[in-house]
């Protein structure tokens, strides 16, 4: 699994990921992006690899928030359709979830200038209420060293993931080194 952080700084979100691959009894470090930038977005995946290489690779367009109504409507009625067709169109590994729908073995983090929400393997868009979230096999101690973080004012929102990416690796053993943070444009 992996490590995804993302934390808003003002007027704009970093997002940050570890370097972890693995499975049963091995793993590796890798460089693979697992945080990326599409257009003027910023995102990342946690979860099975070829949704991220997908989505960073082939989508043939470039998508933009810019137009509707909010960021959450954007990721609604545009990008979700159109990740749901690139991974259908390209034999991603897709199962029956109870209700019949088809789902992701992923989780990502979806950034946009300050605005960012996390997709769930069945497409679910969450607007987190606090000014961070965290998703992948680290989130809980990732989450937790956010949460102390929060209260203690005065770190950068790239110093709070490093620290978060950290804690994760500290106290999960699907969680590795090195770390990569990108961040998205500022809000103007």
């Amino acid at each position: 699994m992996s490590c995804v952080v993302a934390v808003r700084d003002k007027a704009s979100v970093m997002v940050g990921r570890d370097s972890f691959a693995g499975a049963g009894d091995w793993y590796e470090t890798r460089v693979n992006a697992k945080v990326f930038r599409l257009g003027p977005l910023v995102i990342g995946c946690c979860g099975e690899p070829r949704v991220s290489q997908l989505v960073r690779c082939c989508m043939s367009w470039k998508p933009s928030p810019v137009g509707y109504l909010d960021f959450e409507s954007f990721l609604m009625t545009d990008f979700i359709p159109s990740l749901k067709k690139l991974l259908q169109d390209n034999g991603c590994t897709w199962r029956e979830d109870e209700c019949g729908g088809e789902t992701m073995r992923t989780q990502m983090v979806v950034a946009w200038k300050g605005d960012f929400a996390v997709v769930e393997g069945d497409y679910q868009v969450c607007l987190p209420s606090n000014l961070y979230s965290a998703i992948g096999a680290g989130a809980s101690a990732a989450l937790g060293a956010l949460h102390a973080l929060d209260s203690h004012g005065g770190l950068s929102g790239g110093n709070k993931v490093r620290s978060a990416l950290e804690a994760a690796e500290a106290c999960c053993v699907s969680v590795r080194r090195p770390f990569v943070l990108l961040g998205t444009e500022s809000q103007s």
